[in-house]
């Protein structure tokens, strides 16, 4: 028995598969044998839908009062998400909404977590949203089998500018939430010679591509980047000729062995020349030629006045062989020289029977002779 798909094989009754990584119908064939070595199959076609994670589209936070009326002084946070997720799971989707002040470093706080909707809103932070200080709003969606983050921000209350205490950072437009800082509000641009300079910074400013001997990829697309890399992209294929050095997996199609003897080893196989002991053959017929000798037999008849000859010359002994016979009947032997048979003349390719009494009627009998 052996069963094959997904590039795996078993000679067993089942066959349990490493991961199924490619979408689509996917082939699976069982062979049966039996102890004569016919055979059928048959083939089961399976087909494979692609499973994609949870991806969170879009977030909206504002702060609030507790009924999640807007309110720029407000301590509470409107949150929204919107996200997808495949159908396959057969799960309900599951958001936590945790929150921590934009300048901390801590795990977020739960203001939410439950099996929820995409564009449910949430209102969090129960009070304890403090104006003077940013807010990270940290969303993260499960359907049981892997989960997506995604993060937004609700700012500190607006200031033309604030000192902060102790004269050791300075908020534009917005509170200054820690020392040695100058924070600019997350709505406000900061402009230098009719420039942004926000832009600038974040790759807006650049008309031109910054080339690879300047640190940068010389291309304003994806593909053309990897071009001027030479790299290739993170999902791609090798054909077999590509492989030129390690060791191929049999999950893989290989032998996970860099020797003829341990491939043979590691997919339990045997030498295409290789010898058995008796005791493990336990089915089938020996073909004439696997005997150590030779053998013909037949039947005749014969009389105590007529002499019988036998042939073998089809056996192609070597020399004269052993012949045994014998009567050929169901009932009693004839006793006396009656029952005595005798065989003489023999050489390579016949002999010469007779029966050593006086008898003359003709009596039947079988013969055997084996040799080398």
């Amino acid at each position: 028995m052996q069963i094959t798909g997904n590039g795996e094989s078993a000679d067993a009754y089942s066959l349990t598969t490493g991961t199924l990584g490619t979408a689509g119908n996917m082939t699976f064939t069982v062979t049966a044998w039996d102890s004569r070595n016919y055979s059928t199959s048959k083939t089961a076609v399976l087909y494979v839908t692609d499973y994609s994670p949870p991806k969170i589209t879009a977030t909206e936070e504002f702060r609030c009062d507790a009924y999640g009326a807007s309110l720029k002084t407000g301590t509470y946070c409107s949150c929204k998400a919107s996200w997808v997720i495949s159908t396959l799971t057969g799960a309900t989707s599951t958001l936590t909404i945790g929150y921590r002040k934009s300048s901390g470093t801590w795990s977020p706080d739960t203001g939410f977590t439950g099996e929820a909707a995409s564009g449910d809103i949430h209102v969090i932070g129960d009070g304890n949203l403090a104006t003077d200080y940013g807010w990270t709003i940290v969303y993260t969606v499960s359907d049981g089998i892997s989960s997506t983050t995604a993060q937004g921000r609700i700012s500190s209350l607006d200031h033309f500018l604030h000192f902060r205490a102790g004269g050791q950072g300075l908020g534009i437009g917005t509170t200054c939430e820690a020392d040695q800082r100058v924070q600019l509000n997350d709505d406000w641009d900061l402009i230098v010679g009719g420039q942004s300079v926000l832009e600038a910074i974040s790759g807006g400013g650049i008309e031109t591509p910054v080339s690879v001997a300047d640190g940068g990829t010389g291309a304003s697309t994806a593909a053309a980047a990897l071009t001027n890399l030479g790299a290739a992209a993170a999902e791609h294929t090798h054909s077999a000729g590509d492989i030129t050095s390690g060791t191929l997996p049999i999950a893989n199609g290989g032998t996970g062995a860099t020797t003829a003897a341990g491939a043979l080893t590691a997919i339990g196989a045997a030498s295409a020349s290789h010898t058995h002991a008796a005791s493990d053959v336990t089915s089938g017929t020996f073909a004439t030629a696997r005997f150590p000798f030779k053998y013909a037999f037949g039947s005749t008849s014969v009389s105590g006045s007529t002499a019988a000859s036998i042939s073998y010359s089809s056996a192609g002994f070597s020399s004269a062989p052993v012949v045994m016979v014998c009567y050929s009947t169901t009932g009693s032997n004839w006793s006396g020289d009656n029952g005595c048979l005798k065989v003489h003349t023999k050489t390579k390719t016949g002999a010469t029977i007779i029966v050593g009494g006086s008898f003359s009627t003709s009596r039947a009998i079988d013969w055997f002779a084996f040799g080398t």
